[in-house]
């Protein structure tokens, strides 16, 4: 085109992408790579992300948005050998993470490995703890169960005990009916306690041979 044209695609029209240069087929891309030992598509992604920030940034239209000084083009290329932020690059946090690790990669593993130590040490100490509370928990509550199996069956089949003033002549069949007749009542919110007296007094029945009962 003509000097204007020329002049106004250079004040408006952004570069492309250093990446985006690279064509399969081309003899500037397979030289480039062969010069560099290299295929095309591992040149590509050299180019990608740091590469094509820098680029850009020396190329930007607006002047305050690229280098300031020919020093500081080449401190950034300095940083993007050393593994470092590039000033060219996004400030998100996560790329300086990633720039971060490749830089200290011995002591980031190192570290990672102490973290999963120490959270692994956290996930058996808590286990441990809980697995203690529940098994004090279980120890209350079959001691609870037992004191009130126990109470029910003094109260109930002790009344065939003639020590206690009662009628000499209560048989234990009187004595299990008699615990029968209570049970529905003893125990409204202890439904296991219920079950286990229940299961006694029905083992006792049938070693009575009282089958039915």
């Amino acid at each position: 085109g003509s000097y204007d044209e020329l002049r106004r695609r250079i004040r408006e029209i952004d570069p492309p992408k250093l990446s985006t240069r690279l064509k399969p087929g081309d003899p500037g891309t397979i030289q480039a790579a062969i010069r560099r030992r290299t295929d095309l598509p591992t040149l590509v992604r050299q180019l990608k992300g740091e590469l094509d920030w820098i680029t850009m940034k020396a190329m930007a239209k607006d002047k305050a948005h690229r280098y300031a000084s020919a020093s500081e083009l080449a401190a950034d290329i300095g940083r993007y050998l050393r593994h470092e932020p590039v000033q060219a690059g996004p400030p998100t946090m996560g790329y300086r993470l990633r720039k971060f690790v490749r830089r200290h990669q011995a002591g980031v593993a190192a570290g990672a490995l102490v973290l999963i130590a120490l959270i692994a040490g956290i996930i058996g100490t808590t286990s441990g703890l809980l697995r203690a509370r529940r098994a004090e928990s279980l120890a209350r509550e079959e001691s609870a169960k037992a004191t009130a199996i126990n109470a029910f069956l003094l109260d109930t089949l002790g009344s065939a005990n003639p020590i206690e003033g009662r009628s000499k002549d209560v048989t234990v069949l009187e004595a299990l009916k008699s615990a029968t007749e209570k049970i529905g009542q003893a125990f409204p919110a202890q439904p296991r306690v219920e079950w286990e007296v229940r299961t006694i007094i029905g083992i006792t029945y049938l070693r009575l041979v009282r089958y039915e009962e």
